[in-house]
């Protein structure tokens, strides 16, 4: 009789231990559904978006490639709760992610897949790291001129808006190259309409200069 007592007393204390993070993602889930848009009404979901570079993997004759972190926050007013903790970190396959990627190859490889930062007022932060490449560029005497074109792969500019939060690529982190130096970078915000179409496309269009350094220089075509 005893030991029945204490295993269903045992029972009842697990029964009631729960994360602090339980209630808000009880909370945000129910009814949830990950495949529409975050947006209640026919309003655009406005994401701010900073192309981060890491470091320059390789570049060969035209075609350079970067490491880099793409860092997006928006809103999703269904992910909303009121008390307990103030984020709560979720895999980015549970809820909507806008679908932002470099049109020069929209392929791009991930090399880590990190959870999304949501806060309770339904602000998300994400920040996949990619393998970005483009053959999109050019020589100008010593300088390599290089183009990257990010935007929303199905969405038009009424339905997700995406922003430059800079207006150069962020090298707060980058690991300097032995053979590359970055000369400056900049940012432009386009709006462009189709013959086909009546709805606006979003892009940010990246440009970045580099440069041998002095020791390398020989081996390029201006030499």
């Amino acid at each position: 009789m005893l030991k029945l007592i204490f295993l269903n007393c045992h029972k009842s204390s697990e029964a009631v231990i729960h994360s602090i993070d339980d209630a808000p993602i009880n909370t945000i889930f129910h009814n949830y559904n990950k495949y529409a848009r975050a947006s209640t009404d026919d309003s655009p979901v406005n994401v701010t978006y900073s192309m981060s570079i890491k470091r320059i993997v390789g570049f060969d004759t035209k075609r350079l490639v970067v490491h880099v972190w793409n860092v997006m926050t928006w809103k999703d007013p269904r992910l909303v709760w009121i008390g307990g903790p103030s984020t709560v970190r979720l895999p980015p396959s549970e809820i909507w992610i806008p679908d932002i990627v470099c049109y020069n190859n929209p392929i791009t490889t991930s090399s880590y897949e990190p959870n999304t930062v949501v806060r309770r007022n339904g602000a998300v932060h994400y920040v996949p790291v990619t393998k970005l490449d483009t053959d999109d560029c050019k020589f100008e005497n010593v300088i390599i001129e290089c183009k990257f074109k990010v935007g929303s792969w199905t969405y038009n500019g009424n339905e997700l808006n995406i922003e430059a939060t800079s207006e150069t690529i962020d090298m707060d982190d980058y690991i300097p190259n032995d053979i590359y130096e970055i000369v400056n970078s900049k940012v432009q915000r386009n709006i462009t309409k189709y013959a086909c179409c009546p709805e606006p496309y979003i892009t940010l269009d990246y440009t970045l200069h580099l440069k041998p350094k002095q020791q390398f220089q020989q081996w390029f075509p201006w030499s």
